[in-house]
């Protein structure tokens, strides 16, 4: 089954609708529907919370049969007897801890304390949190960016009357901004981050200064070179970018 086969039988298995999933993972219903039809793919957070959901592994989620991992569980009993009776221990009576964390005797059915579990941000994985708090700065980063920029824009267009060519600096704000994502989304020191940021960037800083070259000196024919001068920068950055990479690991 594929990931959109299962988390779409998980969560029938649990007899809950796709708004009420979307409000336990804290997403839109849209979203909820285009993981079941295949549509769209959840981030890596919100994979870990479907699994404590569900009371899965990721690797049943991503890759497995949830149907068939439900119906031949570690009990041996048959997915309707299973849905309808709490988990037995080996002399065939409920589990004590079963009975007291669980209101009813749904196995599917959260208790308060893994409700707050999924909600609570302080208990994903170190890695996880440091996935979003990366996430987070790069957004934020770039949203001031485009602000300094658009801000920029309307100076000099208000100021001097350079409406035309000063939207440029939109592209240059873009190149800034993916500079930035190459040094902060990555886990890695930050020279090897700068040299993936320049490598990233250089193209559209290129395009950029291309465009402002034209229309400020209206040299379009010999500035082309630029692109190439970009290409090459590119593949220098790159390699840099490795051999910090490769030093690292001695």
């Amino acid at each position: 089954m594929s990931f959109a086969q299962n988390i779409q039988y998980l969560r029938k298995l649990r007899g809950i609708t796709q708004e009420e999933l979307s409000d336990l993972v804290g997403v839109s219903r849209q979203s909820v529907s285009k993981w079941e039809t295949g549509d769209a793919f959840p981030e890596t957070e919100k994979i870990m919370q479907l699994c404590d959901i569900f009371n899965v592994s990721m690797d049943v989620l991503m890759r497995g049969n949830a149907q068939k991992y439900f119906t031949e569980n570690e009990n041996g009993c048959d997915i309707g007897k299973w849905q309808n009776a709490p988990p037995e221990n080996k002399d065939g009576e409920p589990h004590s801890d079963y009975a007291e964390t669980r209101e009813s005797n749904n196995p599917l059915e959260m208790t308060r304390e893994e409700a707050e579990r999924v909600k609570n941000f302080s208990t994903l994985p170190k890695r996880t949190k440091r996935h979003i708090k990366r996430q987070i700065i790069s957004s934020a980063a770039t949203g001031i960016i485009f602000a300094v920029a658009a801000i920029v824009y309307i100076c000099l267009g208000a100021i001097l009357n350079l409406w035309h060519p000063a939207w440029v600096v939109f592209i240059f704000a873009l190149a800034v901004a993916i500079f930035t994502d190459g040094i902060v989304r990555k886990r890695d020191c930050a020279a090897v981050g700068i040299m993936r940021g320049l490598r990233d960037s250089v193209i559209v800083f290129a395009a950029a200064t291309y465009l402002l070259t034209g229309f400020l000196c209206d040299l379009w024919h010999p500035a082309w070179v630029i692109f190439i001068a970009a290409v090459i920068l590119s593949i220098i950055f790159d390699i840099i970018k490795e051999a910090i990479k490769n030093s690292r690991k001695k």
